[in-house]
This record gives C-alpha cells, structure tokens and sequence, in this order.
C-alpha cells in the first residue's frame, strides 16, 4: 500500500493499494453471477468483447476504452467471444477503510489515450518481484490511470467535514479494535445518536452501513495476521471477532474474492 500526505484543506491523505493484475486471454466461460468485492477494478480490452451487467445499467467491454469498475457494487460479468482483457484490481481510500468510491459514483468507461496500454502493461509486468523504484512507478501510473475518471471538486468526493467529526468515534472504535462485539445500539451511543438514525447517516455520509464497514476492518486485520502470523485459521477466525471458523472463511472469500487458505499461501484474487 502507498500513502500519499497532504496539507490541503480538503484532504489529509489518499492511501492507495495495488492488489492483483494481469493480461490474459479468456474464453467464453470467463465471468460470473453477482459479484461483490471490496476492490476496484480496472479493464482494458485488447481484442474481444464483455458485457458488465448492474441493476441500473450494462457497460459493453470492447477494446480502445478504459473501463473502472468500483469496489462494492454486485453486477454479473460475462463474455460472448473469446477476449485478450488487462485487469487490476486495487483500492483507493480518502478515509482509511473508506473507498474514494463510497462517496462518489464515477463514469464507467472512458476513451483510451495514446499511453493507456503502455501504462497499463507496465503496471502489470513484473509486478509480483518488481524492486522499490519500480513498485513506486506502478503506483504512480494507477493513479494516472483513475486519475481520468474523477471529477474536477473536491466537493463532489467529500462528504460534510462536520458529519465527519460528528460520527469520527463510532469510525475510531472499529478501526481500532474490529474484534470487538459492536451493534447498531452501542455505536450509535457512542456519538449519541438513536441508532435507526445513525445507521442512516453513517450510509449516507459513507457510502457503506456501519456493520458493512465493521465488517472490512476485521478482514483487513485477518489478511495482516494471514500474512504476518502462524496462527490457525480457527484462532485467526476469533481474533477478528468470528466464532465460526467456517463462517469467516465464507464471508472473506465473498469479500476478498479468494479463500483464507490461498490468501495465506501468496494467491491473489484473480479473475474465473
């Protein structure tokens, strides 16, 4: 992940993580029904065409666009002939745990320039053992690449500084200990706000409900002792607030796109 600090009014930080990429040829079994993770993603077709599908609209996948799918909106993926498709997935916060995309609903698509693919491959190449310098130009072309799909105010991707004050300690607490038994009732306390009004605020402000959000901050903290620790799975499972260690594992692969077990092995949530 980068971090990237500023000392303008309307911004501290913007934290941005580079999770998966590749280009690959994929058949018409490519795709699949409802999916729903917590990355972004970033197409682009050499050959081919894909469909994208949501509840509201379909985005035709064809070659010469750049096309930036956000993270947390369920639609179906599928392709009628064979395509040659570019992917990243990553993740761009204004707030931590927070998605740029929670507070803004960008274009879908955008017309390619001359450099697009350059950049988009050079992303993609070696990125599994690529040196420091490198990863750093990687980041940089990322966000060249969304760059494209933001609008021009900063008004349009922030929500009320003083709702964000207001509701900061309800944000702190789970951020802070995600293992923690919350619920609406006992959030909404903490910023003294009746709970059927604070769930309404939090989602509208952010984007996501309070327990959606709780949610996303236990499988980070299970992806960082995935990484880092020896613990089981079962023992995982109970330090990020799960007692069932079958049921963690389904709500992370539903959110992280991969099981728990590849996810510790270095697997990275790849397009089916």
């Amino acid at each position: 992940m980068a971090s990237y600090k500023f000392l303008y009014p309307q911004v501290n930080s913007i934290n941005v993580r580079l999770l998966a990429g590749m280009a690959q040829e994929y058949g018409i079994s490519w795709g699949g029904k409802h999916i729903n993770n917590n990355y972004s993603r970033l197409y682009m077709l050499r050959y081919g065409r894909g469909t994208v599908t949501y509840t509201d609209r379909t985005v035709e996948l064809r070659p010469g666009r750049l096309y930036l799918f956000p993270d947390g909106r369920p639609a179906d993926y599928s392709c009628s002939t064979p395509m040659y498709l570019q992917w990243l997935h990553f993740r761009l916060e204004l707030m931590p745990g927070l998605s740029i995309f929670n507070f803004y609903d960008p274009p879908c698509e955008i017309m390619a320039a001359k450099q697009t693919e350059a950049k988009f491959s050079g992303i993609i190449s070696g990125l599994d053992a690529c040196k420091p310098a490198e990863l750093l130009k990687k980041y940089a072309a990322l966000l060249e690449l969304t760059a494209g799909f933001l609008p021009e105010n900063w008004v349009e991707l922030m929500p009320p500084e003083n709702v964000i004050i207001r509701l900061n300690p309800a944000l702190a607490a789970m951020r802070a200990n995600p293992a923690q038994e919350f619920d609406l009732k006992k959030l909404a306390g903490r910023v003294n706000l009746h709970p059927v009004y604070f769930s309404n605020l939090f989602k509208k402000t952010f984007g996501v409900s309070p327990l959606r959000y709780l949610t996303e901050q236990r499988l980070e903290q299970a992806k960082h002792l995935l990484y880092s620790s020896g613990q089981s799975l079962a023992e995982i499972a109970g330090n990020c607030g799960y007692n069932d260690e079958f049921f963690f594992a389904r709500i992370f692969k539903k959110y992280a796109g991969v099981a728990p077990g590849r996810f510790r092995k270095g697997a990275q949530a790849m397009e089916s």
